[in-house]
This record gives C-alpha cells, sequence and structure tokens, in this order.
C-alpha cells in the first residue's frame, strides 16, 4: 500500500475551501479532511471523532507539551489543533489527508513535515471575493469587510505554497486538485501578474 500524501489547503477567508474539500472528499474516495481536537463544547449533530476530537483544556495543553500537534490555535471560543499521531496514521493507511487551515498554522506544518503538498486558492477577482463573503450571511457587513481586507495582506502568501489555483468555478478547481495528486497541475505561468492584479483593486 502506497502512503497517502499530507494537503494542506489554505486561501482568504469567503474563497470557499470548505465546498472545494467537500466536493473532492466525494469524487475521490481516497481523500479525507483530517478531524481537529478541541477545547469547545459539542454542538448538536456533531459527532466525536468525525466532526472533532472533543478534549478539555487539560487534555489540550498536555497535547501541546508533548509537541503532538502539528499546528494549533486558539479562535472564536475555543482551542484547535492538528494531532499529527492521527494524521500519520491516516497516511500510513494510504489516505491522502486534507488540512483545511489559515496560512499560519499551513507555515507551522510546512515547517515541521517533508513533501507538503501545499495549495492557495486565490479568488478570480477581489470584487468576486468580496460578494461572497458579503453575500453568505455568516457575520454582519462590518465584519465581513475586515476580514476582506485581511485578504489585501493574505494573497501575498499564495508565494509560499507549492501550488496556487484561481478558484472561479468549483468544478475546475477540484479538477486541479486531482491533477495535482497526480502530478498533472502545472500553477499559472502568470502567477505574479494574478497576484499583482488582485492586489491592485480598490478596497
Amino acid at each position: 500500500m502506497n502512503k497517502g500524501k499530507l494537503i494542506v489547503i489554505s486561501g482568504p477567508s469567503g474563497i470557499g475551501k470548505g465546498t472545494v474539500c467537500k466536493e473532492l472528499i466525494q469524487k475521490d474516495d481516497s481523500v479525507m479532511l483530517s478531524v481537529s481536537w478541541t477545547t469547545r463544547e459539542k454542538r448538536k449533530g456533531e459527532e466525536e471523532g468525525v466532526t472533532y476530537f472533543f478534549r478539555s483544556e487539560e487534555e489540550f495543553d498536555r497535547m501541546i507539551e508533548s509537541g503532538g500537534f502539528l499546528e494549533y490555535a486558539g479562535i472564536y471560543g475555543g482551542r484547535y489543533g492538528t494531532p499529527r499521531d492521527y494524521v500519520r496514521r491516516c497516511m500510513d493507511e494510504g489516505k491522502n489527508v486534507i488540512l483545511e487551515i489559515e496560512t499560519q498554522g499551513a507555515m507551522n506544518v510546512m515547517r515541521q513535515e517533508e513533501d507538503v503538498c501545499s495549495i492557495y486558492l486565490l479568488p478570480p477577482s477581489m470584487s468576486e471575493l468580496r460578494s461572497r463573503l458579503v453575500g453568505r450571511g455568516r457575520e454582519g457587513y462590518e465584519k465581513a469587510m475586515e476580514r476582506f481586507r485581511c485578504a489585501y495582506r493574505e494573497i501575498d502568501l499564495a508565494r509560499d505554497y507549492r501550488y496556487v489555483i484561481v478558484n472561479e468555478k468549483l468544478e475546475d478547481t477540484v479538477g486541479s486538485i486531482m491533477e495535482i495528486l497526480h502530478g498533472a497541475y502545472r500553477n499559472p505561468e502568470n502567477l505574479e501578474q494574478i497576484i499583482q492584479t488582485l492586489k491592485e483593486e480598490e478596497l
């Protein structure tokens, strides 16, 4: 059995990382989403070991001290971490494991692990990203715009990832990731121009 790949997928808030990951998993049964540890309370409909591994603050602290996380962060009223042994066990079983994480966590993983398949999703335009953030209705307008302004700073980090995909159409993005897994994808030749064009769009 071949060992699976470790896939890191990042991108600015509102880019559609969750939708892309869900579609990819449905199309390729060798791909799975990593399950994180969290210290927040379990919500209705969530399952232990499926949605998250629900752990106490003390257990989380012990995991940090033992070096058991690939990355971890404290956000939105709880802490979240990617358990190293769980990910490696799944990879040993031949699974391609996706970490859908923010850039800071992604950089930590890339520093620790060899041969990480790192993928950054860029928007087709900043106006499109703004429409997605405001239109999804998860938060108020001001909060959505705060996330949008952060995206201008974050897209520079795309250069630190092995692969970059412009997420314009879901099926094309998923197809590109499947090409990456089979060694057939090549980054856009005009990547620097794409990043600069996005950054030059008015806020």
